[in-house]
């Protein structure tokens, strides 16, 4: 059964207008995407495309500063983990009153982590990280990080075009692990090309730690990634495993950082399993 896509926008921390993504049957267990770095809600295209719809409700947050969303060019709009707290908050009540899995990728790790902190985990059933960065801005989070991304992220941040799209590319090919068909490349870079690089140096410059959070975390929780991420190496899953040890862990052999684009199908299924094993 085909779903129809509906795009609607809410109202963010401080009032930003944000874009929200959703399809699937509003009976169904309902699942809230948080993308990555420079990316956009659309980048769930596979799983809003998939199996996942016949009895899933899905939603995809475009986040401040990304795809849809408002793009402040102040950095004050990114440093403060309150507005982003409340931009998921804003989506989870757009979503209703049942019980959310929130679902977080890459920099929506720390995204994840900004709302926890501020409104706790009473209106979620179950949360993943995806190749997910939950620390940023010291030593420790930057030995996470793959060193051929720290080569050229200031590049990310350049104010001329020139400078930034060539950084762009490589850094989406470096997302996964096989090489990326031309069509597809060029429609993720259409993605990381409307976020101000602004935007992209404020997400870089935050300071957060939230090992503190992590361990007393109360909800059920599982960390995915793929064994072949270049980006946000395997070594972050394994440091999260560490901090919650009653966490269930999945490694997908041979997957980059894009793990829900290279492998959907197995993606969907382990989704699918943690979902039904939470009485979601």
């Amino acid at each position: 059964m085909t779903h129809t896509l509906s795009i609607r926008e809410i109202r963010g921390g401080g009032g930003l207008a944000l874009r929200l993504l959703e399809t699937g049957p509003a009976s169904g267990p309902t699942i809230l995407f948080l993308h990555g770095f420079s990316q956009s809600g659309a980048i769930w295209h596979r799983q809003f495309e998939g199996e996942l719809t016949a009895d899933h409700r899905l939603a995809a947050l475009d986040l401040r500063g990304h795809g849809g969303s408002a793009k402040l060019l102040e950095p004050t709009a990114y440093s403060d983990g309150s507005l982003w707290a409340d931009d998921v908050a804003a989506a989870i009540d757009a979503l209703g009153n049942r019980p959310v899995v929130l679902v977080a990728w890459s920099y929506g790790g720390l995204v994840a982590c900004d709302y926890l902190r501020q409104h706790g985990g009473a209106r979620l059933a179950g949360l993943v990280f995806a190749g997910a960065l939950t620390r940023l801005g010291d030593e420790t989070a930057l030995s996470l990080l793959g060193p051929q991304v720290l080569s050229y992220v200031g590049s990310l941040f350049a104010p001329d075009m020139a400078t930034v799209v060539p950084a762009l590319l490589r850094f989406i090919q470096e997302c996964h692990a096989r090489p990326v068909n031309e069509r597809e490349l060029y429609e993720l870079l259409g993605y990381n090309c409307i976020v101000p690089s602004e935007v992209r140096a404020a997400l870089f410059s935050r300071q957060v730690n939230n090992d503190d959070l992590l361990r007393e975390l109360q909800i059920p929780t599982m960390v995915l990634h793929g064994s072949a991420d270049d980006v946000v190496l395997p070594a972050a899953a394994k440091r999260l495993a560490s901090l919650m040890p009653a966490a269930r862990v999945s490694m997908l052999e041979g997957v980059g950082h894009c793990l829900f684009r290279e492998a959907p199908e197995v993606f969907d299924q382990v989704l699918r399993d943690f979902v039904k094993a939470n009485g979601c």
